[in-house]
C-alpha cells in the first residue's frame, strides 16, 4: 500500500481561492507523498488548465492516483439524470488525460428522494458510467458518501446490481463511522471490491458542542488530523491487508487545524502505521 494526499485535504485554501491546483502540487511534493488526487471541482477551467497541469505533475514525478468526480445521480428528473451522467463521463475523459486509472463516484446525494426510490436511477447512472469507463480502460470506484449509500450493504447493493467489473469501492473510514459502522467491518465486507481508500478521521463531540457532522445515529463529529481521532488506523490497514489490497491510501484531511500542520500530522501518523503492519 502507497500514500496519497487528497486535494480535498486542502480546501479551507482552495475554496477561498488564496491557493490553486499548482499550490496543492507544492504542498504534496513537500509532503514526499506517492501520489496525489485531484478533485474536478477545483477546476477554474480545465480546457485551459490541464495541459500545464499535466506538465507539474511530470516535473515532480507525482502521478494523479484518483481523480474524484462529486456526481449526484440521485435527481428526480431525466433532464438532470441525463446531466449527470455526460459529466460523469466527461469526468472519466479528463481522469484519461491525466493518467488517472481511478475515478471516484458517488451515488446521489440527500434531497426529496429516499435510498429506495433513488436507487434505480443511481444503478442506471453508475451503469452508463461504469461501461463508459470500462471502454476508456479505467476504473469508478463508488464512495460511501452521506445518507444514501453510507453503509457497506447500500455499496455492495449497488456494485451487485450494476454487475459490471469496471465498478468498484472507495471505503471511506471517516463516512462509514458517520453512518454508524464500523470501518474495518465494512473494509471486509466490501473484499474484492475495493479499488482505493480514503483515510479520514473524527472525534465524537458532546452533545451540547458545535459538530462538523451529524452522524445517522443524531451523534455529533468534528474532523481531526488522521490517527488522532477514533479510526484506529492499525485495524484499518490489517483489514485491508487481510483483503488483499495494495492500492493507494488517500489521506482525506478535514480539520480544523490550519492544512500544513494537519496534513503533514496525517501522512506521518499513516506511514507510521503502514510501517508498524509490515514489520
Amino acid at each position: 500500500m502507497r500514500i496519497a494526499i487528497s486535494m480535498w485535504s486542502y480546501a479551507s485554501r482552495l475554496q477561498g481561492g488564496r491557493e490553486d491546483i499548482e499550490a496543492f502540487l507544492d504542498a504534496a511534493e513537500g509532503l514526499g507523498v506517492d501520489a496525489v488526487e485531484l478533485l474536478s471541482y477545483f477546476w477554474d477551467d480545465y480546457q485551459h488548465e490541464l495541459r500545464a497541469i499535466i506538465t507539474s505533475l511530470k516535473e515532480r514525478g507525482l502521478p494523479v492516483c484518483v481523480y474524484a468526480l462529486g456526481n449526484n445521480f440521485a435527481v428526480a428528473s431525466d433532464r438532470e439524470w441525463r446531466q449527470q451522467v455526460d459529466e460523469t463521463k466527461r469526468g472519466i475523459d479528463v481522469a484519461c488525460a491525466l493518467g488517472a486509472p481511478i475515478v471516484r463516484v458517488f451515488a446521489g446525494d440527500v434531497g426529496a428522494l429516499t435510498f429506495e426510490d433513488a436507487f434505480p436511477r443511481i444503478v442506471e447512472g453508475l451503469r452508463a458510467s461504469a461501461g463508459y469507463a470500462q471502454e476508456r480502460g479505467v476504473l469508478l470506484a463508488l464512495e460511501n458518501h452521506g445518507r444514501l449509500a453510507g453503509r457497506a450493504d447500500q455499496i455492495l447493493a449497488i456494485l451487485q446490481a450494476v454487475g459490471i467489473p469496471a465498478l468498484g469501492s472507495n471505503p471511506d473510514t471517516g463516512n462509514f463511522m458517520l453512518a454508524g459502522e464500523d470501518p474495518c467491518h465494512a473494509i471486509e465486507r466490501l473484499k474484492g471490491r475495493i479499488f482505493s481508500v480514503h483515510l479520514k478521521d473524527l472525534l465524537e463531540v458532546p452533545k451540547d458542542a458545535k459538530a462538523d457532522h451529524e452522524g445517522l445515529d443524531g451523534r455529533g463529529y468534528r474532523f481531526t488530523v488522521i490517527g488522532e481521532g477514533q479510526v484506529n488506523l492499525d485495524r484499518v490497514l490489517s483489514s485491508l491487508q487481510t483483503t488483499g489490497f495494495d492500492g493507494y491510501l488517500s489521506v482525506e484531511y478535514e480539520g480544523k487545524e490550519d492544512p500544513t500542520t494537519g496534513c503533514q500530522r496525517s501522512v506521518a501518523n499513516a506511514r507510521a502505521a503502514l510501517q508498524r503492519l509490515t514489520k
